[in-house]
């Protein structure tokens, strides 16, 4: 994973950014109270988990949990797949 300096040309609170390996959309993330940070993204539905020193991280596919979540994914049908459902 590649890790971009924050402070490296423009001062700034940013301490550095992460890429996360997706072609769609961050749906959600947390930082976890050891630096660990987990973020669900679409496309393909996945939650990607940076370890604390946020030099590794690994992909868990979610494809199974939501099947129906292809291509063009978007929140809202997330929100009413689940309302279907109700």
């Amino acid at each position: 994973m590649d890790r971009s300096e924050g402070r490296s040309v423009v001062f700034t609170e940013q301490l550095y950014g992460f890429k996360v390996p997706s072609r769609g959309q961050v749906l959600d993330y947390v930082v976890l109270e050891d630096n660990s940070v987990h973020v669900v993204v679409t496309d393909p539905i996945s939650l990607c988990s940076i370890d604390p020193s946020h030099r590794f991280y690994n992909i868990l596919d979610l494809y199974e949990y939501f099947p129906l979540i292809g291509p063009g994914f978007s929140f809202f049908s997330l929100f009413f797949y689940f309302l279907a459902k109700k």
